[in-house]
């Protein structure tokens, strides 16, 4: 028996045994709603997510995001580097803006689109990262 379990918070946000592609048209539908809520014109915070083959993984951390609770104007770009499997597919579906990214190194990845952003606050964010609802207030 382990001590240890997960945040009640965290457990919708899984999708246990289910790739993107088990999940069905409601499900995603519904995600890609709560997702609209982070999709400001002019943000003040710009949560940045780089991926590279993320296709099994990043809908988890965007679905943890689109729980935020803030009174900031947010929004997500993922940094799309060449993925090889869905990862686009996966973010188009769910009306992500994204971003592709020239360099194959991590580290340029990880900073390549947050030098052209103008909002007073940017976060980098790991592709399989669940935020709490109140993470970014």
């Amino acid at each position: 028996m382990s001590t240890f379990s997960l945040p009640n918070w965290i457990k919708p946000h899984l999708f246990l045994n289910k790739r993107f592609i088990d999940l069905s048209e409601a499900e995603i539908n519904t995600l890609k709603e709560r997702l609209s809520f982070l999709r400001h014109d002019n943000p003040e915070v710009t949560v940045a997510i780089p991926a590279w083959n993320e296709e099994n993984n990043i809908y988890r951390t965007l679905s943890s995001l689109s729980e935020s609770k803030t009174n900031y104007k947010v929004e997500i770009i993922v940094i799309n580097n060449n993925s090889s499997d869905k990862t686009q597919l996966v973010l188009d579906k769910l009306g992500v803006r994204t971003s592709s990214n020239p360099y194959r190194a991590r580290t340029m990845q990880d900073r390549w689109d947050l030098t052209k952003r103008e909002e007073r606050f940017t976060c980098a964010q790991t592709p399989i990262l669940f935020i709490r609802p109140t993470g970014l207030i």
